[in-house]
């Protein structure tokens, strides 16, 4: 019963960080869309920056 509890638990796990990460960017991805973002509101002056 404890292993197939563990396999379980290790399922679940599995699936919410694979939801998890889906849903947020790890550090790389965060830092090129920070910088995409940064070269963006410096290159179009039209572009308002909000």
């Amino acid at each position: 019963m404890d292993s197939l509890l563990q396999k379980r638990q290790a399922n679940l796990v599995h699936k919410w960080k694979s939801r998890r990460s889906k849903k947020i960017p790890s550090k790389a991805q965060l830092v090129q869309i920070w910088v995409r973002l940064m070269s963006c509101s410096i290159r179009p002056r039209a572009v308002p920056t909000s």
